[in-house]
């Protein structure tokens, strides 16, 4: 990714070796330079200067999403789900419907 393509929004790999980072501000300074402020996916916001020799590590890293969603369906089942051996009873403040599972 040439530096020129670089926009402000933009989530860019490869400007921080954490992660995925989103432009906040773009600046060219020379013919091969841009200083760039961006932000980590914590909050944390830097400013840097980029290079012609930095474009081969750069790439739109996401139009939407940031981060992978990689879990096992194991996973989310027990996220989602209670587990087999617990039983829970709910009961209606007035004594009426009992739901158990």
């Amino acid at each position: 990714m040439k530096i020129e393509d670089l926009q402000v929004d933009t989530h860019v790999a490869g400007i921080e070796p954490s992660g995925p980072v989103k432009v906040l501000y773009l600046k060219k300074t020379g013919e091969d330079t841009a200083d760039i402020t961006y932000e980590l996916l914590n909050g944390q916001v830097f400013k840097k200067a980029l290079f012609r020799a930095d474009e081969t590590k750069l790439s739109v890293a996401s139009e939407t999403r940031t981060w992978p969603f990689d879990a096992t369906p194991e996973s989310i089942k027990l996220a989602a789900e209670p587990p087999a051996s617990s039983s829970h009873t709910f009961r209606s403040d007035d004594g009426g419907a009992h739901l158990r599972f």
